[in-house]
C-alpha cells in the first residue's frame, strides 16, 4: 500500500517592512481620494457704474489665485450687468481665497483680493464673506474725484489731467465720425456700436446720442430713440431732427400731450418737416377710411403750410365725403391756385364744376 502524499505547498514568508510600505500606500490614497474630489462653488450678481447706478454690461471678470500662478478663469458680465459664476474646485482655492480683476473700456480697472466662494452654494456677491460689491468707475469720474481731492487739499490739479481730458474727448470725436460714416452708408449695426464706444469715452457727447436716436428711431424702437432724442434736445442740439424723433415717438408710444409739444416745437424749428409730419399721417387716415381724422389733421397742415397741394387736395375730398360741398369748393379752387399743373388738377377741376352746378 502506497502511502497517501500531501501535496507540498510553497508559502512566501511575509516580509515585515514590504507590508508596511504598501499599508502606507493605501492608507495615503485613501486620504488623498476626497481631496482630489471637484467641490465646486457659484457667485451671481450683478456689476454697476458705481456713480450713476447703470448696469454694466460686457465687463471683463477674471480670477486668479496668488497661490496657485497657473490659475486663471475669465468670464464677462451679460445682459443688464448680471453674471454667474462657477468655478469647479473652489477648495482648492480656499486658504489664500481667489484674487478677482474687473476690466471695461473706458472704466478704472478694479482689483478685489481674499474672494472666498462657499463649496456647493450658489451665492450672491453681496452675501460673500466680507461682503461688498463689484462695481466700476469710470475714467472720466475718477479724474472729477482726483480734481475735487486735489482742489479740497488745495493742490494744483496735475497738467496730465487736462491732457487726458483731451485725448478722451479726441478719441470719442475720431469714434462718432466713423459711426456717422456707418450710418450714412446705411451700415446702422456698426453706427451703433461706434457711437456707443463714443459715449464710453465722452459721457455727454450729444452727437453720438442723436446718432443712436435716429438709428432706434428708423428700427422703431421709439423708447431708447426718444431717450437720446430728449437728451440732446434738452441741450438745445439738433432740435429739427430730435424734435422729429421726439414726435414720432411719442406718438407711436401713445403719448398725446408730449407728441403735441414735440410738434409745436417742430413748427417752430421746421415748419415744412411738420407739415409733413401731419399730412403723413392724415393720408394713412384717409385711406384706411378715416375721412374726418383725417380731415382734422390736414387743417392743422393747412393752417401750417397754407400752400400744401396735396393736402389742399386731399382736404377738398375730405370736405366732398363729409358733404361740405362750399368748403370742398373752397379748397379745390384754392389747390388749383396753387399747383395748376399738378397731376390731379385735372380732377379738382372736375370736382369744381360738379360743385358750381349744384
Amino acid at each position: 500500500m502506497k502511502p497517501t502524499c500531501e501535496p507540498w505547498t510553497l508559502e512566501q514568508p511575509v516580509r515585515p517592512g514590504l507590508f508596511a510600505a504598501a499599508l502606507c500606500i493605501f492608507l495615503s490614497l485613501a486620504l488623498v481620494a476626497p481631496a482630489a474630489a471637484q467641490l465646486p462653488g457659484t457667485v451671481w450678481g450683478q456689476i454697476f457704474d458705481a456713480t450713476t447706478g447703470d448696469t454694466l454690461e460686457g465687463v471683463e471678470i477674471i480670477f486668479t489665485n496668488p497661490e496657485a500662478p497657473t490659475f486663471r478663469e475669465v468670464h464677462y458680465s451679460g445682459r443688464n450687468g448680471r453674471f454667474r459664476i462657477m468655478i469647479k474646485n473652489v477648495v482648492t482655492h480656499e486658504r489664500g481665497g481667489f484674487t478677482v480683476e474687473l476690466k471695461k473700456e473706458g472704466y478704472v480697472t478694479r482689483r478685489v483680493g481674499n474672494v472666498r466662494i462657499p463649496a456647493r452654494n450658489e451665492t450672491r456677491l453681496s452675501q460673500l464673506p466680507g461682503g461688498g460689491d463689484w462695481n466700476l468707475t469710470s475714467e472720466e469720474e475718477a479724474l472729477k474725484q482726483q480734481a475735487a481731492q486735489f482742489e479740497a487739499a488745495g493742490i494744483p490739479q496735475p497738467s496730465e489731467q487736462v491732457d487726458l481730458e483731451a485725448e478722451a474727448r479726441g478719441s470719442a470725436i475720431k469714434l462718432y465720425n466713423q459711426g456717422s460714416n456707418a450710418l450714412n452708408s446705411g451700415d446702422y449695426e456698426t453706427a451703433e456700436f461706434m457711437f456707443q464706444e463714443a459715449l464710453s469715452k465722452k459721457a455727454d457727447l450729444t452727437s453720438a446720442m442723436g446718432g443712436l436716436a435716429r438709428i432706434y428711431s428708423f428700427r422703431g424702437d421709439h423708447v431708447r430713440a426718444v431717450e437720446y432724442a430728449e437728451q440732446v434736445a434738452a441741450e438745445g442740439e439738433d432740435l429739427e431732427n430730435m424734435n422729429q424723433i421726439l414726435y414720432a415717438g411719442y406718438n407711436a408710444l401713445g403719448m398725446d400731450d408730449k407728441a403735441e409739444a414735440a410738434l409745436a416745437s417742430l413748427q417752430s424749428t421746421d415748419p415744412e418737416k411738420a407739415a409733413k409730419n401731419l399730412y403723413n399721417e392724415a393720408a394713412d387716415l384717409y385711406n384706411a377710411g378715416s375721412i374726418a381724422e383725417a380731415l382734422t389733421k390736414l387743417e392743422q397742415v393747412v393752417g401750417f403750410n397754407p400752400n400744401h397741394p396735396e393736402a389742399l387736395n386731399m382736404l377738398g375730398l375730405c370736405y366732398a365725403a363729409q358733404s361740405e360741398n362750399d368748403k370742398a369748393l373752397e379748397t379745390f379752387r384754392k389747390f388749383l391756385e396753387v399747383a395748376p399743373d399738378h397731376p390731379e388738377a385735372a380732377t379738382a377741376q372736375a370736382m369744381i364744376e360738379y360743385f358750381e352746378s349744384l
